[in-house]
């Protein structure tokens, strides 16, 4: 959708760029476990590339990721300097995250998004881990004169910490933390730019009508043939493994409330939805110190663990001498 507030920040950057329409980047933007992998084979299908520099498949991704190896790394390296995990629930301001990086990471994100343009024209990136990185990527596509646009990938919530659980073993409240401090953040950075958002589910059901419909609000014109091969010969229904029943009561409040919210930013007013995320935002600054602390704890068990295995591998090896 084309929302009529746009932010301070997404205003300065959109002033600078004079590009061609034709050259483009599109963020898929969503929660680890979502469904991006598959929603982002489909856009090539939009006349977008996704580059040649993918990262492989996994036994956790079996159709592949479909995320450049360089934009994943650098998002990494974002995060090792700001002292993030991907697992992690902290907080940190825009100001905070683009000082802590510095003006190197800055950089090798600028020249990263001109480097796809120039080779592709229009290029889509996707990693779980640009929510946590936004404001370096906005900033970046500022200095590169590059448009952003967005595609937001929603799945329930409880899918996605039934996914991490079976993946990570990771707690449903690790997870739900963990969901909020991808979403809530950043989003109003984009306000003004073109966004969309599309639901896994409804992809699964029905694909190339729920696309196709993507691909308008974008502006991006469908290869309609691509698209019904995507959905007849990649997409696979049964690599779904998790499906929410009814279980909003297990969901944190404030994680209900974002995800209900997320579901209505296509039929909500512009101004009416920015101003219930920000009320979601103060909400969930209010537990900040508490997302901090559960951090500092996970760290102290991972070390733990660590000096544990270091001490009985060294004791192993001393019995075998």
């Amino acid at each position: 959708m084309k929302m009529a507030l746009a932010s301070p920040y997404y205003q300065r950057m959109v002033n600078d760029i004079s590009c061609p329409q034709q050259s483009s980047v599109l963020l898929i933007l969503g929660m680890h476990r979502s469904g991006t992998s598959a929603v982002a084979r489909a856009v090539e299908s939009f006349g977008l590339s996704l580059g040649d520099r993918l990262l492989g498949s996994a036994p956790d991704n079996p159709k592949g990721y479909w995320e450049d190896a360089d934009g994943v790394a650098l998002n990494q390296r974002i995060l090792e300097q700001c002292a993030l995990r991907w697992n992690e629930a902290r907080i940190l301001s825009a100001k905070q995250l683009l000082t802590t990086a510095g003006d190197s990471l800055c950089a090798s994100a600028t020249d990263l998004l001109a480097n796809r343009v120039a080779c592709w024209g229009s290029w889509a990136f996707k990693d779980p881990r640009t929510l946590r990185t936004l404001p370096i990527w906005l900033h970046a596509a500022g200095q590169a004169q590059v448009e952003i646009r967005s595609l937001l990938v929603l799945r329930h919530p409880l899918e996605i910490c039934a996914s991490l659980a079976t993946r990570n073993q990771m707690d449903s409240l690790r997870a739900q933390l963990m969901w909020a401090a991808h979403w809530l953040p950043f989003l109003p950075l984009l306000r003004g730019g073109s966004m969309a958002v599309v639901q896994y589910d409804e992809v699964l059901s029905a694909p190339v009508r729920v696309l196709s419909r993507v691909a308008e609000q974008l502006g991006y014109t469908v290869n309609q043939e691509s698209l019904q091969q995507y959905g007849k010969c990649f997409l696979d229904r049964n690599l779904r493994h998790h499906q929410a029943e009814s279980g909003e009561k297990r969901l944190l409040p404030l994680v209900a409330d974002t995800y209900a919210l997320l579901r209505e930013l296509d039929a909500l007013p512009a101004e009416a939805f920015w101003l219930a995320w920000k009320d979601l935002q103060v909400r969930h600054r209010e537990w900040s110190d508490l997302y901090a602390l559960l951090d500092a704890e996970t760290e102290w068990r991972r070390r733990r663990r660590g000096a544990w295995w270091r001490w009985s591998h060294g004791q192993f090896q001393h019995s075998r001498a």
